[in-house]
């Protein structure tokens, strides 16, 4: 690995190739990218914003944005990578293919700064994010996906004249790959919250417990268990028994899965 050429907490303000270009291989830890959707829209900065007056055009055509340098790079090293590059032309449009050459070039310069010991999380939507899924197994290997994270960022979208034709779209996609088997990996967790405490309702001299039925188990476990007075006989007969779980046994933290329901709702212009 090699040290960064670059000054930590520095802000690059250009299109991220250039200067992805410019960086040292292998001196990068962690990539998060928020790229273009491919929406086929225009879109315009709020009038109170500091971006006032910028505007953005997320569409793209293989004969105007596609550079040739690109398309040879790609056929020339990455022949895996142009198949799904042009899997999306012909399952889409000229200008899915055209988005997808895009992010190819600037996901492989992303792959060469990024460490051995890094991962990598970019952010889309539905409307690319199965291109982006294979273009990415592509770029990283496929043994490199970790999660596709689902995160639903607003109750509804779009107007009821569409809503009454298709389910509402209300979530975004976050890809999670690695790039190596090394990554370092520090699991995200939060604190339990009330209603977990709540389950801790008994309590004797070892502090407050609950009881957590006893599904499969050896025969010492279960001696261990009777021998520590944690065992709780069953009510019925013929029903399984229970043990006291205490509360300063558990970590006092959850992980956190793939499916991000608890954030706050974005508006439009957030």
């Amino acid at each position: 690995m090699n040290e960064p050429n670059w000054k930590n907490r520095t802000l690059f303000h250009g299109d991220n190739l250039d200067f992805l270009r410019a960086m040292n291989s292998e001196s990068v830890d962690l990539i998060a990218t928020d790229p273009p959707f491919n929406k086929g829209r225009d879109f315009h900065a709020t009038p109170d914003s500091l971006a006032s007056g910028a505007k953005f055009q997320d569409r793209r055509s293989w004969e105007k944005d596609v550079h040739r340098e690109w398309v040879d790079q790609i056929e020339d090293d990455h022949k895996p990578l142009m198949e799904a590059i042009e899997s999306a032309r012909h399952a889409h449009s000229d200008g899915m293919g055209a988005f997808m050459c895009f992010m190819a070039v600037r996901l492989l310069a992303m792959r060469r700064v990024l460490k051995v010991t890094g991962s990598i999380y970019l952010h889309c939507d539905p409307t690319a994010s199965h291109y982006l899924k294979a273009t990415m197994d592509a770029i990283f290997g496929w043994r490199g996906f970790r999660n596709e994270i689902v995160w639903r960022r607003t109750p509804f979208s779009g107007s009821s004249k569409s809503r009454a034709k298709q389910l509402p779209r209300d979530h975004d996609i976050v890809l999670f790959h690695v790039n190596g088997t090394r990554n370092t990996w520090n699991a995200p967790t939060e604190p339990y919250d009330e209603k977990y405490l709540r389950r801790f309702k008994w309590s004797d001299e070892r502090g407050p417990y609950r009881k957590t039925l006893l599904k499969t188990y050896s025969q010492e476990t279960f001696e261990r268990l009777r021998n520590e007075d944690r065992l709780i006989p069953p009510i019925k007969p013929g029903a399984k028994y229970s043990y006291k779980q205490y509360l300063k046994e558990s970590s006092g933290v959850r992980r956190i899965g793939d499916m991000w329901m608890d954030m706050n709702m974005l508006n439009p212009v957030a």
